[in-house]
């Protein structure tokens, strides 16, 4: 039996330092210095938590980091762990889900993944012409064909300013779960809805889905946002379910934050999240 986190395992924080994804989608460089700012903010005590250090990615090292991250991750899983992974731009979730998946395939054939993302963007472009920070989600769709899974993909806060119309075809003919920035009953469904239907959950919480006000250093500010009350009911709803296996925080910019009030943001959302 594939074991979900409980308060005895043990919490492997892994930092995921690139910029590059966000500079190839043509966003607000700045979130490699992410990991370090949530380190420094970050207190967990009473958890049994190792910090493995960083993946780091430079400008030619794109694809190796990636490969190199979700080597990590399935590492951990293997030795029972849960994996929670520091970003860095959102392009890491495709490699923090494909470790999860991958490794669920070799321990539970049968068994199914969700991926949840509290985001106000699809993350869905097209990458025939390489990977970025907007393309992590479109990668998973063709990793699940690939792997004979079903692409189960819940996106919850989308704002439709920041999203092409183009995306939200694309997102239909995916079949993406999603609900927009104002239907919040509509977000607690679609997260009991993948409860009900996946025996697994990889978790991704965007630091642009808060409202600019809370969140103002991060790639891609939210027009709306949410605020920390809504998102940690949200969050509440998916670690009750003893069904998430890997998470990550995402677009931290630090670049960009004001008193480091998005840091100090991000280490209390990693802190509820492991908690």
């Amino acid at each position: 039996m594939i074991k979900t986190l409980d308060t005895a395992k043990r919490i492997s924080l892994i930092g995921f330092k690139c910029d590059e994804g966000v500079r190839r989608n043509e966003g607000r460089v700045g979130a490699f210095e992410g990991p370090d700012f949530i380190r420094k903010h970050l207190c967990l005590e009473n958890l049994k938590v190792s910090d493995l250090g960083d993946v780091i990615c430079e400008e030619n090292d794109f694809t190796p980091a990636h490969k190199c991250l979700q080597s990590k991750v399935y590492k951990e899983l293997e030795a029972g762990n849960f994996p929670f992974v520091l970003g860095g731009g959102h392009d890491m979730s495709f490699s923090n889900f494909a470790a999860a998946a991958k490794y669920i395939l070799k321990q539970k054939p049968n068994a199914s993944i969700g991926a949840i993302n509290i985001d106000p963007h699809f993350d869905i472009r097209d990458f025939d012409n390489g990977a970025n920070s907007g393309t992590s989600f479109n990668e998973m769709a063709k990793f699940c064909v690939q792997q004979g899974l079903t692409y189960n993909y819940y996106c919850l806060g989308i704002n439709k300013e920041s999203n092409a119309e183009h995306l939200f075809q694309a997102a239909n003919d995916l079949g993406v779960r999603y609900c927009c920035d104002d239907e919040l009953n509509r977000a607690s469904e679609l997260i009991e809805e993948c409860v009900e239907n996946c025996d697994y959950i990889y978790f991704t919480l965007d630091m642009d889905a808060f409202k600019s006000t809370l969140a103002p250093g991060v790639s891609a500010q939210a027009k709306v946002g949410w605020d920390v009350e809504t998102i940690m009911h949200f969050i509440t709803i998916i670690k009750t379910s003893n069904k998430l296996i890997v998470a990550d925080i995402a677009e931290l910019n630090p670049r960009f934050d004001i008193d480091e009030r998005t840091a100090k943001l991000a280490a209390e959302f990693t802190k509820f999240i492991l908690s």
